[in-house]
């Protein structure tokens, strides 16, 4: 759980929310620590690698971004999952001889990815993009889900940990439930009374089966969502306000930012199943991102790799819509916003 950083200058209370942690900044004599606004900064940085990427050729309109590798070395890697793309293990429709089409040919698969109404799988770009390499046996293997080691929603955007072989794939795993680093940022409804908190409510997943929902209950499974609010915003027009969040997710049970943030009275934007009943016109898609996810690969080394909201141009322009109305991250950090 949170304790206190050694170094009170730049955290408040929680470790967690550390900027010498988060940013990797080093103490040097005789200068001070930067204020807790540092570590925002990051959120609203240059995309990099995450960058969107051209459509293939004659794909005009895509109804998806295309994935694309943040990190990669010869037994993992790290994928910006796009919303749109499904994580549902054992998915229908991919065929293993997509490994051995030539380049162009893969190209024209992964353009009918992007085009198809319904949600294509992940683990069918997967194999289209690590399929051909000889040493990737990981991503031809359908038992391990092409290299798949853990899961996003559909609606949600962000980094996931792949592994590219088998002995990769088994990294990945074990690094998965040992618990990698998981920071999300999320567009809720009104303002919080307090800059961060945390909520350890546990979350009740047996009815999501059957109803595809879970719940909080004090007889659910242990839950810790540690949050702080980055910026407060208002739609110009309606005065509704919102808040964007970073939250550190010390567990992640199905669903649980979603729901600790229903619980806590701040539904998020566009979200139809927890939120306020509807779509939402401010935003295409539900406004969740995981923005950065930290491990180590098979050589012992700390990897953190981190996927702005620049990289998700409809969370950005979202944003670009509404009033910057107060928060840490008002000045100075890039924030979009009128």
């Amino acid at each position: 759980g949170p304790r206190q950083c050694v170094h009170v200058g730049c955290c408040d209370e929680m470790k967690h929310n550390c900027v010498a942690h988060l940013s990797g900044m080093v103490a040097q004599e005789g200068k001070a620590l930067p204020s807790p606004a540092a570590h925002a900064r990051p959120l609203f940085g240059a995309p990099g690698r995450a960058a969107p990427k051209a459509p293939p050729s004659g794909v005009e309109s895509p109804l998806r971004d295309e994935p694309r590798v943040v990190y990669e070395d010869d037994d993992l890697a790290v994928v910006l999952k796009p919303a749109g793309w499904s994580c549902l293990p054992n998915p229908k429709g991919v065929s293993a001889s997509w490994s051995k089409l030539k380049p162009l040919a893969r190209r024209r698969v992964v353009a009918d990815l992007m085009l198809q109404e319904e949600a294509p799988a992940l683990q069918a770009w997967l194999l289209l993009q690590f399929g051909a390499d000889p040493n990737c046996d990981a991503s031809r293997d359908q038992d391990c889900d092409r290299g798949l080691a853990h899961r996003l929603d559909v609606d949600t955007s962000g980094p996931l940990l792949v592994g590219k072989t088998s002995k990769g794939f088994e990294h990945a795993r074990k690094q998965v439930v040992a618990g990698v680093l998981k920071d999300y940022v999320a567009l809720v409804h009104g303002t919080f009374s307090t800059d961060r908190g945390e909520c350890r409510i546990p979350v009740d997943t047996s009815p999501f089966a059957e109803t595809r929902r879970v719940r909080v209950d004090p007889e659910g499974q242990p839950a810790c969502t540690v949050w702080e609010a980055l910026l407060e915003y208002e739609a110009p027009e309606s005065g509704e306000h919102y808040t964007l969040v970073h939250c550190r997710m010390v567990t992640l049970r199905t669903h649980q930012l979603r729901a600790h943030m229903q619980h806590l009275g701040h539904p998020v934007v566009g979200d139809e199943l927890y939120g306020t009943g509807g779509s939402s016109d401010l935003c295409p898609r539900m406004f969740v991102h995981k923005l950065r996810i930290g491990f180590f690969n098979l050589s012992g080394q700390t990897c953190i790799e981190s996927c702005s909201l620049q990289a998700v141009p409809e969370l950005w322009n979202a944003l670009r819509r509404l009033r910057k109305a107060g928060g840490m991250a008002m000045n100075g950090c890039g924030a979009p916003g009128l």
